[in-house]
């Protein structure tokens, strides 16, 4: 492997007295690329204020170019959250509701779709199998594979299975409330209101002149995966991403209504076993007050981690997830910052 090029770092680190001046979070992430090889960016915000961002190794596998904040990542299943934010507007303007049939909205699916709820695609209690995924494949592909399921793998409402199934044929609703294409859906109702001025919806790495990441394995091959299906498939800089995490401090209504955990099932910390369009969520007397959300798409990584109480977000992204451990790298930072708390 080529030598890494050494990590940008475009913020400066807030001091923390009580800590000790060797162990930062600029020294945390400066460690992860230098012992794992960690290509990606960091992003901490704490007390509503930039702690640190910085990013890390290369564009692509070709180690030719260095990452920039400029540059846009996929962020995989973190996506799902947009839909969610438009779901909730959809229902506020009184044009669908949570508990009404996607056969209202998609009348060529077979039987089985009155029984689905949105509310069942949103958190993955719809029974649908497992997508069939193939290189190519496009909408025309999914509609007929759709129509092909005989019987649910579940009663909908009953189990908890996560299949893009559930992801397509949200977007196809959105598409059929609104009038409009999924991916303009979302650029007018959530990104341009949001300020997320990198944000693209595209399962594809996009063509649009702006600086966006390849992700690549192992071997320093960049991932090359066609396909063309309508979906939440979100690139976007962290900075983006952050910005959206700051939104979810104050949109109280939408976590109660969109972040419980299906099926009330809990771990000892309080957070869902189970993902809600907000990944894991934990909830205190009713109110969602941390989230952990990470997406992988081939060989893209992210975690997004926000606490609404401290008005905290931690985000990483990895274009090489084969070689980083963003999950250690999110739970040292947060370590650091809960030692810090209680200094």
């Amino acid at each position: 492997m080529k030598n890494l090029i050494k990590p940008i770092v475009l913020f400066t680190v807030t001091s923390f007295a009580s800590i000790s001046s060797a162990t930062t979070i600029k020294s945390i992430a400066d460690e992860a690329h230098k012992n794992h090889a960690f290509s990606g960016a960091v992003l901490v915000i704490d007390g509503n204020k930039e702690q640190f961002k910085s990013v890390y190794g290369f564009e692509s596998g070709s180690q030719t170019a260095p990452l920039t904040l400029d540059h846009r990542f996929n962020i995989g299943s973190i996506a799902k959250e947009f839909p969610a934010a438009i779901i909730q507007q959809l229902v506020i303007e009184k044009r669908l509701a949570l508990k009404q049939s996607i056969a209202d909205f998609i009348p060529a699916l077979p039987a089985w779709s009155k029984e689905i709820m949105i509310e069942h695609l949103l958190n993955y209690t719809s029974g649908l199998p497992d997508f069939p995924w193939q290189e190519n494949i496009n909408d025309q592909d999914v509609m007929k594979a759709v129509n092909t399921i005989q019987l649910l793998n579940s009663v909908p409402g009953e189990e908890y299975h996560y299949s893009y199934y559930n992801n397509f044929l949200l977007a196809k609703i959105i598409e059929a409330v609104t009038e409009k294409e999924f991916d303009r859906a979302l650029k007018e109702r959530v990104f341009i209101p949001n300020t997320m001025k990198s944000a693209i919806n595209s399962l594809n790495p996009p063509h649009d002149g702006l600086p966006t990441a390849s992700a690549f394995d192992k071997n320093l091959v960049n991932d090359n995966y066609p396909v063309a299906i309508t979906g939440p498939g979100v690139y976007l800089t962290i900075e983006d991403l952050g910005r959206w995490g700051r939104v979810l401090f104050k949109a109280e209504a939408l976590l109660t209504d969109f972040a419980q955990p299906p099926l009330n099932s809990l771990y000892k910390n309080g957070f869902g076993k189970t993902q809600s369009p907000f990944g894991n969520v934990k909830f205190v007397n009713g109110r969602a007050t941390e989230i952990f959300h990470d997406g992988s798409h081939l060989n893209f990584h992210s975690v997004f981690y926000v606490d609404r109480i401290k008005e905290r977000i931690i985000i990483v992204f990895s274009n090489n997830k084969a070689n980083n451990d963003i999950f250690s790298l999110r739970s040292k930072i947060l370590d650091l910052l809960n030692e810090h708390d209680n200094n």
